[in-house]
């Protein structure tokens, strides 16, 4: 069946190294047997919708593709067009292969906020998407993690002096960043969250820095896990996974909130409280929020 072209909307995308748009043009209420019997009989529901990637690069006259390009999907919109549709069985197919993605909830109310799903994409190219699911049973597909986002910090010891003495590392889903806490205290692994794709990593610091730092990584494989776990030095020197690699000091990192005055950018170096939550941790997407 053709699909009919009911409305435009937007899907944000967010590439591993690349951030841009995507156009979705079209929703459609069936879907082609692309996926195959065994897929097609798992997740009988389908509808599709078309996506475009309106940007294109070129380097001495030569387009140059995107890959690893993230769509994200807004789950409303999905209802919108599917009201039955199920974050808990689903997948996502186009050009007859089956796409990496991931359910995105961002606001701790307990229902999904977005469909995250991964696909290459050249210059200008649009692309249909059919999205198979099964109305009322859990069926997750899994794919192999590509991202990730943690947060650490001691429990078992104590301050003291504003250095965290004895404890363990544990990690946690939230964190309100105690007024004992500054740099060099022992009590955050490796000092703030974490986030890394597999090309990259980041960590920023929970204290008066305030800024972002960069885990240069020689292994597409997840590593943050294990880093920082022997103290501060293990990370600044390098081993088979990589190490930091951008020496901060007075600077604002790759990037943070500052003041232009007197000449320079100024830190916000004085809050009156710090959180941080990690908002997804996932095959294609992670997220840490910081307030």
């Amino acid at each position: 069946m053709t699909a009919k072209t009911r409305e435009t909307a937007w899907a944000r995308l967010v590439a591993l190294g690349i951030s841009g748009i995507i156009l979705m043009t079209y929703w459609g209420c069936s879907a082609t047997d692309e996926a195959g019997d065994p897929l097609k009989q798992a997740y009988p529901e389908a509808f599709t919708l078309s996506v475009k990637n309106p940007v294109t690069i070129e380097i001495h006259g030569v387009k140059q593709p995107r890959p690893d390009a993230e769509i994200i999907l807004e789950m409303a919109q999905i209802k919108a067009q599917a009201p039955e549709f199920n974050g808990d069985a689903f997948v996502i197919l186009a050009d007859g292969k089956e796409l990496p993605s991931q359910v995105v909830e961002v606001d701790n109310d307990g229902s999904a906020d977005h469909i995250v799903c991964v696909a290459d994409f050249t210059g200008d190219e649009s692309k249909t998407l059919t999205v198979r699911y099964a109305k009322s049973r859990e069926l997750r597909r899994e794919y192999p993690k590509r991202t990730q986002a943690e947060l650490a910090h001691k429990t078992g010891g104590k301050f003291v002096d504003r250095k965290y003495e004895g404890g363990s590392f544990q990690n946690v889903q939230y964190l309100r960043v105690p007024p004992e806490h500054t740099d060099h205290s022992f009590y955050i692994r490796y000092e703030g969250p974490g986030w890394e794709s597999d090309k990259v990593g980041y960590r920023f610091y929970l204290d008066w820095r305030n800024a972002i730092d960069i885990f240069g990584k020689k292994t597409p494989d997840m590593v943050l896990q294990n880093v920082g776990l022997d103290g501060f030095d293990s990370y600044h020197e390098m081993s088979d996974w990589g190490m930091d690699i951008l020496k901060v000091g007075d600077a604002l990192g790759i990037g943070s909130l500052a003041m232009w005055h007197a000449g320079k950018a100024q830190r916000v170096a004085q809050t009156d409280s710090v959180t941080c939550a990690i908002i997804a941790n996932g095959a294609v997407y992670s997220q840490i929020q910081t307030k």
